[in-house]
């Protein structure tokens, strides 16, 4: 199901010439136990609120904790070494990733909007000189009110409505994910669900049902096309076109799970 949606996301969203800024920021939650914090990167339009990708990242457990939790962690880093610029590089493939938005588009540049992270300003500077001029980051205080008028709304109102509907991301619950594969999965097909079921606004205006897609650009017609074929035609990788490198990962199950010892399951029609 997960590389059914996968698939039909990409070939949708490669209809969309870009008329809108992007947000992007990341909401984090946990894999296997508490001792395995992560952050998943989000990016969506600024107005239609259509979530483009999200990227995966391991994190150091942080925080207040007892001696022996301490003792723990310090045991569970060495055997699960967690890169130090995992974040950074997540947000690097977004920003690759907003850059071929761009490429598609009739737009000069994109301006990106993200909170005052230290390792989004990271990857900014670390653009090739040639690339700066085609995106500008506006960084905006993440503790400002979330409300419609803030600039971060559309990935506030996602990370609202992840951690309503998704069990794996509900805090202080004992239905958090056991695999990142899984949690990444079920996203995709949560993804989905947000861009191209979900009503873009619940009102009695024609407008407001429309979906996030519609408004991002995507003709009904091709979504309905699409969507009418979700269970009865395979999708396959080698045909899938303008796949992100993070639904690439999910789809070839190539996030690593903390603690697992065996290699994931790959079922060997994925590749075809």
């Amino acid at each position: 199901m997960a590389r059914q949606a996968i698939a039909i996301h990409s070939s949708l969203s490669s209809l969309i010439s870009l008329q809108e800024d992007l947000v992007a920021d990341g909401f984090e939650s946990f894999v296997y136990s508490q001792y395995f914090p992560n952050n998943i990167n989000l990016l969506a339009g600024k107005e239609s609120q259509f979530w483009f990708t999200s990227d995966y990242s391991h994190l150091r457990r942080k925080g207040r904790m007892t001696e022996y939790q301490k003792k723990k962690n310090h045991q569970i880093q060495k055997r699960f070494p967690v890169h130090r610029r995992s974040i950074y590089r997540s947000f690097q493939a977004l920003v690759r990733f907003s850059l071929d938005l761009r490429k598609k588009s009739s737009r000069s540049s994109v301006t990106l909007f993200t909170d005052e992270h230290p390792q989004y300003v990271r990857v900014m500077c670390d653009l090739p000189k040639e690339e700066r001029g085609l995106i500008t980051h506006q960084r905006i205080n993440s503790k400002l009110p979330r409300t419609v008028q803030n600039d971060l709304f559309s990935v506030n109102y996602l990370d609202r409505e992840i951690r309503k509907d998704n069990s794996d991301h509900t805090r202080e619950t004992v239905q958090f994910a056991r695999n990142a594969n899984n949690c990444m999965e079920r996203l995709a097909v949560y993804r989905l669900y947000h861009n191209y079921i979900k009503p873009y606004r619940i009102g009695k205006r024609e407008e407001s049902r429309k979906t996030h897609a519609e408004w991002a650009g995507i003709p009904a017609q091709h979504i309905a096309s699409e969507m009418k074929t979700v269970f009865t035609r395979r999708r396959f990788f080698s045909r899938s076109r303008w796949l992100s490198s993070s639904d690439i990962l999910i789809w070839i199950r190539g996030i690593s799970t903390p603690m697992k010892q065996m290699a994931e399951y790959l079922p060997a029609y994925s590749w075809a």
